[in-house]
């Protein structure tokens, strides 16, 4: 889950059924909600709280909150074990498997995943936008020592 300032509700996902909700805080009540096409394992919202990316297993799925629409929904070359939404027309794929691998950066227009400049992270690791930045911090974990790292975004792919 995570709470969307602009729509003033918590945006949920639910893997029975594969599903994402908006919950209204104040009311208590669900307000709406939009059927995924695989059983989510991620969420990031973008910046203005308007859209979410919703990571899957080999997939990800773009909504539009305001709309409670699918926008787009494209293949990704991993198992989503976290996502970041941008902001900027990509997210951001962190793998759940493989030990030493990449970041996934995926256009949203094109669904194409970047090459980008290759850093290797430790499969597990989790990342979150810094918010009013291009930058999204990374926790490393599973590693000795376990570390937080910081990358720029500011021209897209990682």
């Amino acid at each position: 889950a995570a709470y969307s300032r602009s729509l003033d509700s918590l945006v949920m996902v639910s893997a029975v059924p594969a599903r994402l909700s908006l919950w209204n805080p104040a009311t208590k009540t669900t307000t709406g909600s939009v059927n995924l096409p695989a059983t989510p394992t991620a969420l990031s919202l973008s910046p203005d709280g308007r859209s979410a990316a919703v990571g899957h297993d080999g997939r990800v799925t773009i909504v539009d909150l305001g709309a409670l629409s699918i926008q787009r929904s494209f293949a990704v070359s991993c198992d989503v074990l976290s996502i970041v939404h941008g902001g900027n027309g990509w997210v951001y794929a962190f793998p759940r498997t493989d030990q030493w691998t990449k970041i996934r950066s995926v256009h949203i227009e094109s669904g194409a995943e970047a090459d980008g400049t290759y850093f290797p992270f430790y499969a597990g690791s989790v990342g979150k936008l810094m918010p009013g930045t291009s930058s999204i911090y990374i926790a490393q974990n599973g590693i000795g020592p376990d570390h937080i790292q910081k990358v720029d975004i500011s021209n897209g792919p990682v």
